[in-house]
């Protein structure tokens, strides 16, 4: 947990000092989902997915948080575009199988 906290808070200080790099955004996504921060999670992936549109990882980590959050529409779409991105994503897949049987 304290490596945790230390990273969101180095990746909350790249996210201010470079708005525009995707990838402080996507890993602080990670980093907040990882904790459970869900709201967040997502403003982050949603910011690195627009500045980073194929990017497969984003869209995976989108897709987990926005699912976590009970968004299953949104998620099924997250992951459907990392499937666009890479149809072979096993990750992907699996998640799209499990949201369609809900």
């Amino acid at each position: 947990r304290g490596m945790n906290a230390e990273a969101i808070a180095a990746l909350t200080k790249a996210v201010e000092l470079r708005p525009m790099y995707a990838m402080a955004h996507q890993n602080l996504g990670a980093f907040l989902l990882d904790a459970g921060d869900l709201e967040a999670a997502v403003d982050h992936l949603l910011t690195a997915q627009s500045l980073d549109p194929q990017n497969v990882t984003i869209f995976l980590n989108l897709g987990l948080a926005l699912e976590r959050e009970g968004n299953v529409t949104d998620a099924r779409r997250a992951y459907e575009r990392a499937l666009q991105l890479e149809p072979e994503n096993a990750f992907a897949i699996d998640r799209v199988k499990n949201l369609n049987q809900q």
